[in-house]
């Protein structure tokens, strides 16, 4: 069972990013798209609306004078799913160089 262990710690780390995905805001208002990413948060406690305008505020600068920001957060599918091929890929890699050490062990 001892073997198995990369993938476990693979599935548990799948888990806390599922529960805890990587957060963006997009502000659509302005003529152009202003975007910034916000970091991992719980699921069960997003991003308050105030604080991602700050964050996008801060990143991307303040938005057009006369335009009203109108930001909206949602959680970053394209980083979250390169997150988790990461973690798969390396669960994969540590499993499979723990069986061939082993083969070469005896």
């Amino acid at each position: 069972m001892r073997r198995y262990w990369p993938l476990a710690i693979g599935t548990i780390a799948i888990g806390l990013l599922l529960a805890f995905p990587p957060y963006m805001v997009i502000d659509q208002s302005a003529p152009e798209t202003r975007h910034a990413a916000l970091g991992h948060h719980p699921r069960w406690q997003p991003p308050t609306p105030d604080a991602a305008e700050a964050v996008l505020t801060i990143e991307v600068g303040p938005p057009r004078a006369g335009v009203p920001p109108a930001p909206r957060t949602g959680v970053n599918l394209v980083r979250l799913v390169v997150e988790i091929i990461t973690v798969t890929a390396a669960a994969l890699c540590a499993f499979g160089a723990l069986r061939w050490r082993r083969r070469k062990n005896g």
